[in-house]
């Protein structure tokens, strides 16, 4: 689809809109209570590869926020072998304030890095609103992305919220681009987003029911003596898209199976973390575990969900449930 000049010079006048904003966020929001981990986090999987710190995210976002650290040699708190929330906490804030103190350079420079997602979310939406809806909506849209008070909120800072909101638009739009017009090129366009998704957030798992619905979809409203053939081929995609997305979500762990570097352990074993979980989901994740299926720190993650789920308090719906929903 081709568009006038004007069009970029508008998409490019928001985006830098956008920079400035996020520019002055950096300076006015202070750590939120969680940062100080991430940033710690993604520091240590670039020095050392340990991916055990924080298992409770998978590490795209705290790699990508960490990248302006490569080569540095910064003080690391002594490792205490305290549970990985506390271990992780603690040491994120004590290597902040000896390595960065009161002047904040570091802080800013891994927050600028992390904006760049609220960046590209800006830009998946103009796109996606441009292919579905037309030009004009594009547009619309990508100006209600760049001025939202809830994206400029989290655009500067090191978590999961702005990149899997990017990445789980961008799923989407690559299948559907996939879906109408298909090609390798598009396919594995389509897996390797998916990838993405999968390392910046666990939910992202949420991905696979809604291209099976998506797919579901395509097939009713085929026409009947093409039906078989449209079932073939894309439940053919979505094994691609599956494996393709779990060899992207491998390559942030480095390929490798253990969540932290040879001769240290995790504070608590997978095996002995599963054991609040049910019968049935314990069985589930060590026997992906066995078989090596996703990494020992992705695994954590997801078990660290379904634990925190348990007595977490959810809101829906006009009622408070002391659990997840």
């Amino acid at each position: 689809m081709k568009s006038k000049g004007w069009v970029w010079a508008a998409v490019v006048a928001l985006l830098a809109v956008q920079i400035v904003q996020t520019v002055l966020v950096v300076h006015r929001e202070s750590l939120t209570f969680d940062e100080g981990d991430h940033m710690f986090a993604g520091y240590m999987m670039w020095h050392s590869g340990d991916y055990g710190l924080n298992p409770e995210h998978p590490p795209l976002v705290k790699l990508l926020a960490a990248l302006p650290l490569l080569g540095r040699d910064l003080w690391i708190p002594p490792a205490q072998n305290r549970d990985f929330k506390i271990e992780a906490y603690l040491n994120g804030r004590d290597w902040l304030a000896r390595n960065d103190g009161a002047s904040q350079h570091l802080v800013f420079q891994m927050r600028l890095m992390a904006g760049l997602l609220a960046l590209g979310l800006s830009l998946v939406v103009f796109f996606a609103a441009r292919e579905w809806f037309g030009t004009a909506a594009g547009l619309v849209a990508m100006v209600l992305v760049t001025f939202d008070p809830n994206v400029l909120a989290h655009s500067a800072l090191v978590t999961t919220d702005v990149g899997v909101s990017m990445f789980f638009l961008a799923s989407i739009y690559a299948f559907y681009r996939y879906v109408k017009q298909p090609s390798p090129q598009r396919l594995l366009i389509a897996g390797v987003v998916a990838g993405l998704l999968l390392a910046t957030k666990h939910s992202g798992i949420l991905l696979a029911p809604m291209l099976v619905l998506l797919i579901g979809w395509e097939i009713l409203t085929a026409a009947k003596g093409e039906r078989g053939r449209v079932a073939l081929r894309l439940g053919g995609a979505f094994a691609v898209i599956v494996v393709v997305g779990v060899v992207v979500l491998w390559s942030f762990y480095g390929f490798r199976y253990a969540a932290r570097p040879a001769g240290m352990e995790l504070s608590t074993s997978l095996a002995d973390y599963v054991k609040p979980l049910s019968s049935f989901n314990a069985a589930a994740v060590m026997m992906i575990a066995h078989l090596h299926l996703l990494p020992e720190s992705y695994l954590m993650g997801l078990v660290d969900v379904k634990r925190m789920a348990q007595f977490y308090p959810t809101f829906i719906f006009g009622k408070i449930h002391a659990h997840g929903v």
